[in-house]
């Protein structure tokens, strides 16, 4: 049955194909397998998103568990959420976090939402430039670090194959995937975000990446669409 597809939802497609078309568009050219996006643009014109639908079961990520940076392994001592301005030294003030991320306790991962944030002509954006940006959408909910712990969590526990992040790369072919929603302060004073990458044959490993850098069409941040949108 046909429907109308207006306001947010027309913004939102559209913007989708614009960031399509500005990626083929782009001096290193098209950072994907262009042969699978045309059979799946195909596909969508045709109205067969099949492959997408059939989940063989729910899955659902417990991240009720709060992160501490100075209790995860791999971080530890000297490790804080940055508090107060990004223009002062991160010590005092309040923590700089999307403090709904906290008040979600299951996340299904077919609903995350994958946000890029470039603009048209925009082959990259400093990562301090991108959180500005997504703060500026109040309709989106930036997933911070109980998200990711709970799909670490989840990881470590199904052995890759059955887990949340697997889905996402079977499934959506997600490479990376950062947490805008809570930033960390590094023994050194600097400004980093929690991230997932994927290597071939070594699975899921995770990082932390200084907002000073770039990112690109290929390194997409980990949202939700908040409840009033």
């Amino acid at each position: 049955m046909a429907q109308r597809v207006a306001g947010e939802q027309y913004e939102s497609i559209t913007g989708q194909l614009f960031e399509i078309g500005r990626q083929l568009r782009q001096k290193g050219g098209y950072p994907f397998d262009s042969g699978e996006l045309r059979a799946h643009l195909q596909m969508a014109i045709e109205g067969r998103f099949g492959r997408y639908q059939a989940i063989e079961q729910a899955i659902e990520i417990d991240v009720t568990e709060s992160f501490s940076p100075t209790k995860f392994f791999g971080l530890g001592a000297g490790w804080n959420v940055w508090r107060g301005s990004v223009k002062g030294e991160g010590l005092c003030g309040e923590k700089d976090m999307d403090k709904r991320s906290l008040g979600i306790s299951l996340v299904d991962p077919n609903r995350i939402l994958l946000e890029i944030c470039l603009k048209e002509n925009e082959n990259r954006i400093v990562g301090e430039k991108k959180l500005l940006r997504l703060e500026s959408d109040p309709e989106k909910i930036r997933l911070g670090g109980n998200i990711f712990l709970g799909f670490w969590k989840d990881y470590k526990k199904a052995n890759g194959k059955n887990s949340a992040l697997e889905w996402l790369y079977r499934e959506l072919g997600v490479i990376y995937l950062d947490f805008f929603g809570l930033v960390l302060r590094s023994p050194n004073g600097s400004r980093n975000v929690l991230y997932f990458c994927h290597y071939d044959g070594g699975g899921w490993r995770w990082g932390c990446r200084w907002l000073g850098y770039n990112w690109s069409a290929v390194n997409p941040s980990a949202c939700l669409a908040s409840a009033r949108s």
